[in-house]
């Protein structure tokens, strides 16, 4: 135990290695992290909740914004749902059958 007056061990501590107390240098480095997005313009966006059927009735399943994804060299669309702060749990991803009619609110 260390004494309380002071900052040196007292006799019970004299066997502890200090050297090994220390925090290794870390250097936090930031990173582009792929979202699976690339390649695909945002041409839809609206905040929605998210149901699913569950035994016979609709539960809640997340709240977050619905976005419909047009991929830059296919054209398909697809429907993602991500829920969270920084949105990075994927809640729905679905394609969006090419003879479907999107039509947008003005």
């Amino acid at each position: 135990a260390m004494a309380a007056t002071t900052d040196k061990p007292d006799a019970a501590d004299s066997h502890v290695d200090v050297s090994l107390m220390k925090l290794p240098n870390v250097h936090a480095v930031d990173k582009e992290v792929p979202t699976g997005e690339e390649g695909e313009t945002e041409i839809y966006s609206h905040r929605a909740k998210l149901y699913r059927m569950h035994e016979g009735e609709w539960k809640e399943r997340c709240t977050g914004n619905l976005r419909l994804l047009k991929d830059n060299t296919t054209g398909r669309v697809r429907m993602v749902m991500r829920e969270g702060g920084m949105e990075s749990l994927l809640r729905a991803n679905h394609l969006v059958p090419p003879d479907a009619k999107l039509e947008f609110p003005v």
